[in-house]
């Protein structure tokens, strides 16, 4: 008997008699700058040597200029380090907004170890890792001690906590010393929310930047947002620069995509076409003629 871990789809559905539609999605993959990530800062574990992509020169280029930056690509084309080597580089002092942070584990991984290379000090911080040092260094010394943060990566529920507490009284959020110090907020994973969200995530930043008469840039990660414009004009209304979009290429392998059609579909469109005369006379549409003349 043919071991079946060596019966290709194909043939697996052709032996239980399904009809079927495959194509191939060939494999993407973004270009290449010529840049290298040691150009800018050597050593970066894992990037050492390595070229960047197009896209993400572009987006660092946009950042170095002052400007906003929307960054749309797909899953797996470095859209971290596309504002981290730019923070990291300029010292630029940054909070990054993740929908969770349970759900940001690589990122914020990738973003401690590159930070550690240039000596750049970050905390990771929600409610419960707020409790935490609450509990071993006192209000006071934690604000302190996050003030001179270089970069502070949290998610909405905690940034929401603090802003009401700066609104209402500024010594009472743990982050007020830090946000007044702030020149990049980054907005990651931004497709991840859904409308009232993102609704609530971008009056948040509206707030801020009138809290704060804002000086800091703003960039937004996206592997599928379909109307960047539209987040590019908030962008610019909130602090008045000038908002880049810029698009890269997925990342992908190749794919190869089978639509399973049913039983004996090819046999009773066979049947139909044998009637082809019969519809035509009948008068049916210009869809089932062309139907009728091509089985795909």
């Amino acid at each position: 008997m043919t071991s079946l871990a060596r019966i290709d789809t194909r043939e697996i559905l052709e032996r239980l008699g399904y009809d079927y539609y495959s194509y191939v999605e060939p494999p993407a993959k973004p270009e290449l700058a010529e840049l290298t990530f040691d150009d800018l800062i050597p050593r970066l574990p894992d990037l050492s040597g390595r070229k960047l992509y197009r896209h993400q020169v572009e987006a660092l280029e946009a950042l170095n200029s002052g400007r906003n930056v929307i960054l749309k690509s797909g899953t797996g084309s470095g859209k971290t380090e596309a504002w981290l080597l730019y923070a990291l580089e300029n010292r630029i002092p940054t909070l990054a907004v993740y929908p969770t942070l349970a759900l940001a584990n690589d990122q914020i991984r990738r973003i401690q170890s590159y930070s550690q290379v240039v000596g750049s000090d970050v905390e990771v911080i929600d409610a419960l890792r707020r409790d935490q040092l609450l509990k071993v260094q006192g209000r006071t010394k934690l604000r302190a001690s996050l003030s001179v943060k270089e970069i502070i990566v949290t998610n909405p529920a905690f940034l929401l906590h603090e802003v009401k507490k700066m609104a209402v009284s500024p010594r009472g959020s743990l982050l007020d010393g830090f946000l007044h110090n702030v020149k990049l907020i980054v907005l990651d994973e931004i497709d991840f929310y859904g409308p009232r969200e993102i609704a609530l995530l971008l009056a948040l930043i509206d707030i801020l930047s009138k809290l704060l008469e804002p000086n800091f840039q703003l960039a937004a990660l996206t592997a599928t947002i379909e109307n960047p414009e539209e987040l590019a004009e908030f962008f610019t209304m909130v602090n008045g620069r000038e908002t880049s979009i810029i698009v890269g290429p997925p990342f992908r392998v190749e794919n190869r995509v089978y639509i399973v059609l049913g039983r004996n579909l090819q046999s009773l469109w066979r049947q139909l076409r044998e009637q082809r005369d019969s519809f035509l006379k009948a008068g049916v549409g210009e869809d089932v003629a062309k139907a009728l003349d091509d089985f795909t």
